[in-house]
């Protein structure tokens, strides 16, 4: 256990990171083509139809939408970052500090094969 952090501090550090990238997404758009994504534009109707989305038209392509959160949309990602967080804690368990080490060192490898704004 030399040199590793007990475990509920490497919690509470993954924790913040995941504020810290809720707080980075937060008053960002998002643009895209009705129709484009028939997929995507389906779930933001849903979304914002209940609130938690807006959608706007995009400056520089009309065509285009800008989908931001509203404070309700930011209030409910705050409350899904914590349900999140509290069953990866409870997923990770049964593994002991260098078992928990090993895993987010290989997902973190797995990240770096994704394409760029994927990870």
């Amino acid at each position: 256990m030399c040199g590793q952090r007990p475990l509920g501090v490497q919690q509470d550090r993954r924790a913040a990171a995941g504020r810290r990238a809720l707080r980075a997404v937060r008053g960002r758009t998002q643009s895209y083509r009705p129709g484009h994504h028939r997929g995507i534009t389906k779930r933001v109707d849903r979304l914002e139809g209940r609130g938690p989305v807006a959608r706007t038209v995009a400056e520089a392509d009309s065509r285009g939408r800008l989908v931001t959160l509203t404070a309700e949309g930011v209030a409910l990602a705050d409350e899904l970052i914590v349900v999140h967080l509290d069953n990866r804690r409870r997923l990770l368990a049964g593994l002991d500090g260098n078992e928990q080490a090993d895993h987010a060192r290989l997902l973190e490898r797995l990240a770096l094969t994704l394409p760029p704004g994927e990870g």
